[in-house]
């Protein structure tokens, strides 16, 4: 088992006293039978919270910069994470591969990166984005003139085409009657198609029409999409793995042929298209799930905080002209052209100190990297490419706001900069995203395994269960045996031995209640630790048969079925006060005989069995008509007092 202390803090460790491999193992595993018992297990692999992350360090801008990222994002209800990082996604696309930061005379990376911000619904995500998408947009539909002229310098060479491969053709027909050799077809004769205009972004295309737009613009553009999950997680349906390979080499900036249906192959020189969007925490998982590919290494990810409320300011513009003009700088940097005027990247090295700045930080992640397992360890794969992508982006990016000279190389300042974000922001925000798909493929599976158990609500479960109906055959036999005892360890499930052959070894294996008593799901927690302790009772699942019982924080609750459906209590609803007859008979002792809806009932759980303040006023106005009903005619409707704890409203 590997190392599992913070990576910020192992660098500091002497080398001396770190224990070895051997030692570590021996002393991890005697942690872990320590730490964990049947009555508090290992908690972190349901753990889907976003954890204590630190804010984006601002202080690697200049403090003009500074400042207009703090009133941009007060001005758009957001943190400046919010702001920054989709910020940083766009400018690094807009640069592409116009400028590549080179290392050394055989290392180079284009600027271009994929950025996420993770995020709920109405968390930021999408006003932080549109911060720079509208001062994009302006530049983009300020360049018609421009569209124009490129326009008509593409109708002016394809009529010079036409009239080439008419007197080509013209030469070939008089060489055949006078039998001589053929004339060779010149290369100015061939067909440029139709003219497709150069776009800085897109949002919503095909892959065919990515490698066309990229032959418009040929140093890579940018795709800005509000929710990615929709597209890396359907990207292997269809295409049986094609689309994956599309979108890896497309990180990577390198020539790559486009086969098209009923047409001839399109090359495409530079394959390079940033990526920025969001992800919601819950359906990260689906999108990289079982990915051994590592297109999540690819991406640095960003968790900010959920936005406080504040008041808006005025002092923030819904397009920025500092930005516009910083856009439309890097929009013009003047790109190389090669022999035959074609498109060319153009080298910017690192400045001396850089280099050495580079070199401290590839000896430091060559030292450490046997800490990391699974995919943090691939994550940190990419470290070294995206430290000089990034420190590039701030770079031009520092020139594009103040104007002057572009710098011809990449300043030991900037190479520092990228590193600190890299260690002290990406690096954390990383491990927190990557532990909803799973710090490992046996951590994912873990985690897969533990919610599957829970939502079928199993007493006990066997290799087969495992292996078949939880993980679909993805795993042999011994793998799903592995699983389960790595489950036993973190005290989830233990041996049940045969009643008929106790001697035997146990074919199944016994699941711990507590997973019912649900760990603070991502959708519900957010950043912090709240309700009930951090573990939330699960909502039963709809009874089919006689009476089902279930224990929940050490009481018996019944929900009373009726014909495979719950029979409705017709009264009014402890947590919500509405008396619309259908509620539910609610037998948890907490609940002193009162109803509650079946929706509502996980709510009250999370509340810490309170119930609704105003309970007693609608009581006292709607029970009598009930009971009278269910005494019948001439019985007494008298309201029975309520239990002191449900009057005041501190049930629980």
């Amino acid at each position: 088992m590997n190392d599992k202390r913070p990576w910020t803090t192992i660098h500091n460790e002497p080398q001396k006293d770190r224990p070895d491999k051997a030692k570590r193992l021996v002393d991890a595993v005697a942690e872990q039978a320590a730490r964990y018992s049947w009555d508090a297990p290992d908690w972190s692999m349901l753990d889907d919270r976003r954890g204590e992350l630190p804010d984006f360090p601002l202080k690697i801008f200049s403090p003009v910069i500074r400042e207009w990222i703090k009133r941009s994002a007060h001005g758009a209800g957001v943190t400046p994470d919010h702001v920054v990082v989709p910020l940083l996604g766009i400018a690094s696309g807009l640069i592409g591969t116009a400028r590549r930061v080179r290392a050394s005379s055989s290392w180079s990376e284009p600027c271009a990166m994929w950025l996420a911000t993770i995020g709920f619904s109405r968390t930021g995500k999408t006003p932080g984005i549109n911060v720079s998408k509208r001062a994009l947009d302006y530049v983009e539909q300020n360049r018609d003139a421009e569209i124009t002229k490129l326009r008509f310098e593409h109708e002016k060479r394809a009529e010079e085409a036409k009239a080439e491969l008419k007197a080509w053709k013209q030469a070939v027909q008089e060489a055949v009657t006078a039998r001589q050799p053929v004339p060779p077809k010149p290369i100015k004769a061939g067909d440029l198609g139709e003219f497709v205009s150069p776009r800085l972004y897109v949002s919503d295309t095909t892959i065919e029409r990515l490698g066309v737009l990229l032959k418009a613009r040929p140093r890579g553009m940018v795709l800005i999409l509000d929710e990615l999950a929709g597209l890396f997680a359907n990207m292997s349906r269809y295409s049986g793995g094609q689309d994956n390979q599309f979108w890896l080499e497309a990180w990577n900036g390198a020539r790559r042929p486009i086969d098209r249906m009923g047409r001839p192959s399109l090359i495409v020189p530079h394959l390079l298209i940033g990526v920025v969007g969001g992800f919601q925490p819950d359906k990260l998982n689906r999108s990289f799930r079982g990915d051994a590919d590592g297109m999540y290494a690819r991406f640095l990810f960003s968790w900010p905080q959920e936005p406080t409320y504040r008041e808006l300011t005025e002092e923030a513009l819904e397009r920025d002209p500092e930005l516009i003009n910083a856009f439309e700088r890097l929009r013009k940097l003047e790109e190389a052209r090669s022999d035959q005027q074609e498109f060319a990247p153009k080298a910017s090295p690192l400045s001396e100190g850089a280099r050495k700045e580079f070199e401290d930080f590839r000896h430091f992640l060559h030292t450490h990297k046997q800490a990391l397992d699974g995919r943090l360890r691939e994550w940190w794969a990419k470290a070294p490419a995206n430290v000089l992508r990034l420190a590039g982006t701030l770079a031009l990016f520092e020139w594009a706001w103040a104007g002057g000279s572009e710098p011809e190389n990449v300043d030991v300042a900037y190479l520092k900069s990228a590193v600190l974000a890299y260690r002290e922001y990406f690096a954390l925000h990383a491990e927190a995203a990557l532990r909803q798909i799973g710090l490992s493929e046996q951590h994912g599976d873990l985690r897969r395994v533990l919610r599957w158990i829970r939502a079928k609500r199993l007493t006990e479960v066997s290799v087969q269960d495992v292996r078949r109906r939880a993980l679909a055959h993805s795993v042999d036999a011994d793998g799903a045996s592995q699983l389960i005892h790595e489950m036993v360890s973190r005290c989830w499930l233990r041996p049940k031995p045969s009643e008929k052959e106790p001697h035997r070894p146990a074919l199944r294996w016994a699941v711990n209640p507590l997973l019912y008593e649900d760990a603070l799901d991502a959708e519900s927690a957010g950043s912090a630790e709240s309700q009930v302790g951090g573990r939330l009772p699960a909502l039963p699942a709809l009874p089919a048969s006689p009476q089902r019982r279930r224990k929940v924080e050490g009481h018996q609750v019944t929900l009373e079925p009726n014909g495979g459906r719950h029979r409705c209590g017709g009264g009014i609803c402890l947590q919500c006060a509405e008396a619309d007859g259908k509620t539910i008979p609610n037998r948890h002792p907490k609940a002193h005989g009162l109803d509650i809806h079946r929706q509502c009932f996980r709510v009250w759980l999370q509340n810490g069995c309170q119930p609704h303040p105003t309970l007693r006023a609608q009581w006292e106005a709607r029970a009598p008509a009930r009971r009278q009903a269910a005494a019948g005619p001439g019985a007494s409707t008298e309201v029975p007092n309520l239990p002191p704890a449900v009057a005041t409203g501190t049930l629980g």
